[in-house]
């Protein structure tokens, strides 16, 4: 049941998974330990967050694109992107330490790739239509996602 809840909805964090299971936290904590220790699973820090996904589904680019898709920044500029060609770095966006992590990351992960240079620095979707494709493929997935995060914010 967990592992296929991780399969299913790839990067949930330890309480987004403590919903969908219904398992105590002591048990959630005790199986993710063994299916992460078995070589099942793998986890991902994102800021205070752990995300969890499978070895068993999914690509290393796939895992890459759903963390980044999982973390509000990122998704921002993600969704701008699916949108529109390009977007432009501004100071702003250097400046804002969150944002300026999003963009680093994804383009560590292969997942942008910058144009321009100087003032005009740019980015842009290495593949919109591999991230079109995956959201289509996990899309109630997410559309849980941003329910849990409202209630997040709630809680």
């Amino acid at each position: 049941m967990l592992l296929d809840s991780v399969s299913k909805n790839p990067g949930l964090h330890f309480r987004e998974l403590q919903r969908k299971t219904g398992l105590a936290v002591g048990q959630l904590e005790y199986h993710l330990y063994q299916l992460e220790k078995s070589g099942r699973i793998v986890s991902r820090r994102d800021g205070k967050l752990v995300r969890f996904f499978s070895n068993e589904t999914g690509t290393i680019r796939e895992r890459s694109l759903a963390f980044h898709l999982r973390n509000r920044f990122s998704r921002e500029i993600i969704t701008h992107l699916i949108r529109n060609d390009f977007r432009e770095i501004t100071d702003r966006d250097l400046k804002n330490e969150k944002i300026n992590a999003a963009l680093k990351a994804m383009l560590k992960d292969g997942i942008l790739e910058e144009f321009g240079k100087g003032q005009q620095t740019s980015v842009r979707l290495r593949n919109r239509d591999e991230v079109l494709l995956f959201l289509r493929r996990y899309k109630m997935s997410f559309v849980e996602s941003l329910a849990f995060s409202l209630l997040d914010l709630l809680d």
